[in-house]
Parts: structure tokens; C-alpha cells; sequence
């Protein structure tokens, strides 16, 4: 029997007194990938958060070859050969990808690069993994299934012993997930070990060597890949969101608020048209994540427009960035809007206060009082207690930060928000609150577009959901 190269536990999470973790365990062997199949919001986002150092259990423990070892920042991860490749890969988009792979490993040697040693090393190992990228190819130009193929060669090329994939299947259709696990054997081959975090997806069970089953935080039960059947993996793997009782929405028959009309971009190839009235939440979904993602960047003023146009009530916006895209009340809350649109370190006031200080501010002077009151109005809105306005941003769960954010832009004049995969940080229990929140602010009037590859959970929320395919 092969030797057990990683263990968890009975890690144990909360957040606000949600139990997200239940004495989870895990084992994963020499040369195995398992996977880890959870419906959504069973508590599997907190694992790779756990393993790349993001955020710590509340208890538990976690072996690596029987040894426990801390994973306090991704370095740490890192350094006990764990790696964890996101949803959306963590990769430097101004460096090509030799450059990326090569980063930080004996191909550089401190601020200086061996060029010609790092693209030859680099195109034999594509030869090696039959990888059809060009390495000169800057990552910004790459599709996400490249970026991802980067991520683990990256993994592979730092020494990694175990790779966590985290819902990287969402994204792709089946023969793309094909080519992955093409390259997972090869790994496999390799000395390095994989877990496959994911939803239900067929290719999984037929694939991976051992399957185990995630539920409200609980091993449900591990099977190797004989032991199961499709149909049986469903019912264990079925999913139980139901939508909360008092979700509305019903909207009068008004005239369209914003709307676009075939438009393109340099990265949205497929003429999209919608019209949304008010306080509609509209769910986009796809195959391919980069079209919704090309989408997002057109009307956020990322990716100017090359036809078609835009417009919001009635009026036709020619928007040059995200800050002028703002002003118009358009705003896009990214997958990534922990990093991007709070400062974790500032507290809780400072970050409300930040985004008008123009509204607060007399002579260039911050009137204390109106900061005050502003923050706590915008606590109040969002449904957080006053006890936490000098607390630093990074202590509020991700949920509250969510929250917050979104209230803090309804405050600031806010009329079109988009989000990027929404349901991404939310915890089995509390899976309903995003529908009564996105319920309240649709009775406020804001037209909230949802992008997701995960079809199935719009259908619980919007009015109207468009499928886009190139």
C-alpha cells in the first residue's frame, strides 16, 4: 500500500458561529488523485484558504508524511511542497509564461534571470507534457484553461508533492477536462499527488482514483473508483439549496434602465445584447468563464468598445476606465474583492469613508462627526453591528465584507453592480442571505448582473438569464 503523504485532522472552522468545517478528516496517498466532490457551499471553499495559508482552522491538526506541520502564509504552504491553484490561477500577467514558471526557482538567481537557460528548460518541458503554448506568450493574452496548464506546470517546476485544484472543472467543457487530467497522470507520474476540489462533474468519478464526499463540512465517506457508481455518486453528491421563502422578484413592466446593444470588444469577440429595468438581477452564465469575463471588462470601462453601444436611461456612455464607469453608478465587485476593494489593514470606518471623502470633507478637512455618522449608517444598512467600526477589515468574515462593500456602493450613488461568481464565499448555512440581500437591493432599485459558470445556482435568483457561447 503506498505511503500516506498528507492528513488532516478533524480540522474544525467558524465564521459568526457558523460551523464550516466538522472535524473534517482527510487522507491523501503517494501518487493518488483523490477527489473531493461537494455540493456548492459545503463548506469545500475554506480548504484551499486553509492549505495556501489564507486563513487557519479553529482546531486540527495536518500531517505531512506524519509529521505536523503550521501553514500560516502561502510561502509556508510552499515550502512544505503544497501548492494550491486557484479558480482563477495566481500568476503575474505582465511576465510571459517561461517567466512565470521559472519565477523563484534555481533558473533565478535573485533580481537576475537566466533567459536563454529558462526558455530552453521551459520549452523541453513542454515537449515533456505535450504542451502546445507558446512560453514567449504573455499570461494577460493567455485563455484561463492556459493559465491554468501554467499553474501546474509552475507547481511542478517548484517541487511540488501536492496540488489542491480548486473548482477548476467548473470553467471547461469535456474535452478540455480531458487534456487536464492528461497532464494530472503525467504529474502523477511524476512523484506528485492532487486533490481535485469540486462540485459534482462526471469526468471526476470516471477519472480520479479515489472519490470522497463533502457535506455541510463532513467527510461523508471515501470510495475508490470501482466501488461507485455515477447514479450513486448524484445522490450523495446532490445538491440542497432551496430559495428562501420570502425571495422576490417581481418587477413592474417598466422601461429598460441599461442596456447594451451588440456590442464587442477587443476581448468580447461574440456581439452580446441584453436590457435590464429596474431593480432586475440578471444572471449571465457560460462554458467559457473568459467570454462572461470579456463581457464584464466591456461594460466596466476596462476594454473600450469597438461596436455596439451602451447605454443607461437612455443615454448613450462612452466609458474610458472602471473610475469613469464608476461615476456613471457602475460598478464590478471581482472574484478577487477582498484584495482589490478593501484595505485589510485600515478599519472598518476608514474603509466605509474612503470612497466619498468629498462628502465629508470641508476645506480638505475630514469632519469627524459626518465620518461618524456616515459609517454607521452604512453599518446599520448592511445589518452589521456599531461594535465592529474600529475593527480592521481583515478580522470581518468575508461574507460581512462582501456586505459591506456592496452597501458602501449603494451609498455612493450606485445604480448597475456587477458580480463576479457572488456565490463563491458563502458557508452552507448561510447560503440563503445572498438571496435576501441581492432581494433587498433589487427593492432599491439597483440592477444587479451576476457572472457565474455555475448555471444552475442563477436559476434561484434572476429574472433573466442570458447564456453566452461563442
Amino acid at each position: 500500500m503506498p505511503n500516506q503523504i498528507l492528513r488532516t485532522y478533524k480540522l474544525t472552522k467558524k465564521i459568526n458561529d457558523c460551523t464550516i468545517l466538522d472535524n473534517l478528516s482527510i487522507d491523501l496517498f503517494e501518487n493518488e488523485i483523490l477527489s473531493l466532490i461537494a455540493p456548492y457551499h459545503s463548506g469545500e471553499e475554506i480548504l484551499p484558504m486553509i492549505f495556501s495559508g489564507l486563513t487557519r482552522a479553529d482546531s486540527g491538526k495536518i500531517f505531512f508524511y506524519e509529521k505536523e506541520i503550521k501553514i500560516t502564509s502561502r510561502k509556508s504552504a510552499q515550502e512544505n511542497k503544497i501548492f494550491t491553484i486557484e479558480k482563477h490561477p495566481c500568476l503575474i500577467t505582465g511576465l510571459s509564461a517561461a517567466e512565470n514558471i521559472c519565477i523563484a526557482s534555481n533558473l533565478t538567481k535573485g533580481l537576475f534571470y537566466k533567459k536563454e537557460q529558462a526558455v530552453s528548460f521551459v520549452c523541453d518541458l513542454f515537449t515533456e507534457f505535450e504542451i502546445t503554448i507558446d512560453p514567449f506568450d504573455f499570461v494577460k493574452n493567455l485563455s484561463l484553461f492556459e493559465k491554468h496548464i501554467i499553474g501546474f506546470l509552475s507547481a511542478y517546476v517548484h517541487g511540488a508533492k501536492v496540488i489542491l485544484a480548486d473548482h477548476v472543472f467548473s470553467f471547461y467543457e469535456n474535452e478540455e477536462c480531458g487534456l487536464l487530467f492528461s497532464l494530472f497522470y503525467k504529474l502523477k507520474k511524476k512523484g506528485i499527488s492532487m486533490i481535485l476540489i469540486d462540485s459534482y462533474h462526471p469526468m471526476l468519478i470516471h477519472k480520479s482514483d479515489r472519490i470522497m464526499i463533502m457535506k455541510n463540512g463532513k467527510n461523508m465517506g471515501s470510495f475508490y473508483r470501482e466501488e461507485i457508481s455515477e447514479k450513486l455518486m448524484q445522490g450523495l453528491a446532490g445538491k440542497e439549496d432551496s430559495v428562501p421563502d420570502n425571495f422576490s422578484l417581481k418587477h413592474q413592466n417598466t422601461e429598460p434602465i441599461f442596456q447594451a446593444d451588440q456590442i464587442t470588444s477587443a476581448v468580447l469577440k461574440t456581439p452580446v445584447s441584453f436590457c435590464a429595468r429596474k431593480g432586475e438581477i440578471i444572471g449571465f452564465s457560460g462554458a467559457k468563464y473568459h467570454e462572461l469575463s470579456g463581457l464584464m471588462s466591456t461594460l466596466t470601462g476596462q476594454t473600450r468598445l469597438l461596436t455596439g453601444k451602451i447605454l443607461l436611461h437612455q443615454k448613450t456612455l462612452r466609458l474610458k476606465s472602471m473610475h469613469h464607469a464608476l461615476k456613471e453608478g457602475i460598478w464590478m465587485l471581482p472574484h478577487n474583492w477582498e484584495s482589490t476593494a478593501l484595505f485589510p489593514d485600515m478599519t472598518i470606518k476608514d474603509n466605509i469613508c474612503m470612497m466619498y471623502l468629498n462628502r465629508i470633507s470641508t476645506l480638505n478637512f475630514i469632519n469627524e462627526r459626518l465620518r461618524n455618522y456616515s459609517a454607521r449608517q452604512v453599518l446599520h444598512c448592511a445589518g452589521i453591528s456599531e461594535k465592529y467600526l474600529n475593527m480592521k477589515m481583515r478580522e470581518l468574515s468575508p461574507e460581512h465584507q462582501q456586505k459591506l462593500l456592496i452597501t458602501k456602493l449603494l451609498h455612493n450613488r450606485l445604480k448597475v453592480l456587477l458580480l463576479d461568481e457572488p456565490f463563491l464565499y458563502h458557508d452552507a448555512v448561510k447560503k440563503r442571505e445572498l438571496g435576501l440581500f441581492l432581494s433587498k437591493l433589487s427593492g432599491q432599485g439597483v440592477i444587479v448582473l451576476i457572472f457565474t459558470s455555475n448555471a444552475q445556482r442563477l436559476a434561484d435568483f434572476c429574472d433573466h438569464i442570458y447564456l453566452i457561447d461563442s
